[in-house]
């Protein structure tokens, strides 16, 4: 099976000014909402952007089965496989 190189390394190319880009957009965040919300406001989409620039799936199981409290916000730690 070959494997693609035409798209992965495109998305390395446009990677590091969307990296860039999206630094320079949570500093501004930070700004206004503080560095943990600034961050978080930014760093989701630039993940999910990157993984399907990659051709990586995502996908969450077990979400149900965690405990109330987990599903709230406190700690756990998750496992990716």
């Amino acid at each position: 099976m070959k494997r693609p190189f035409l798209r992965p390394a495109l998305v390395w190319l446009a990677a590091g000014p969307a990296m860039a880009l999206a630094v320079m957009m949570a500093g501004c965040m930070a700004a206004f909402r503080g560095r943990r919300e600034g961050f978080w406001a930014i760093a989701p989409a630039y993940i999910r952007l990157m993984a399907w620039g990659f051709g990586i799936e995502r996908r969450l199981e077990g979400w149900d089965t965690l405990p109330e409290a987990v599903r709230r916000g406190a700690p756990g730690i998750f496992f990716a496989t």
